[in-house]
């Protein structure tokens, strides 16, 4: 769901990313960190492209279902950059 929010609510991934590390961190992300989450959305776009199905099947995770109107590929691939992105280092010291 929280990839869904990014989605809806920013308009591009810079937008989105921007969004995702100020309701994690309360800041924009850092310019390293900026790249790495841009590299793996990349690379996760992409496979999750080639492999809808796996993408199907992350999103089919949880209570809650996803909005049948946004792209999988791209919602698999936000999806997981927003779990890494939850399960960094800057998330779990802050919470």
């Amino acid at each position: 769901m929280f990839a869904q929010r990014l989605i809806h609510q920013a308009p591009d991934n810079d937008a989105r990313l921007d969004l995702l590390y100020r309701l994690v961190a309360s800041r924009s992300p850092s310019p390293t960190e900026a790249i790495a989450c841009n590299q793996l959305l990349e690379k996760l776009t992409v496979r999750y492209r080639e492999k809808a199905e796996d993408a199907t099947s992350l999103l089919a995770t949880g209570e809650m279902a996803r909005d049948e109107s946004l792209d999988v590929a791209l919602h698999a691939a936000w999806t997981q950059v927003a779990l890494t992105v939850l399960a960094s280092d800057l998330a779990i010291l802050l919470y």
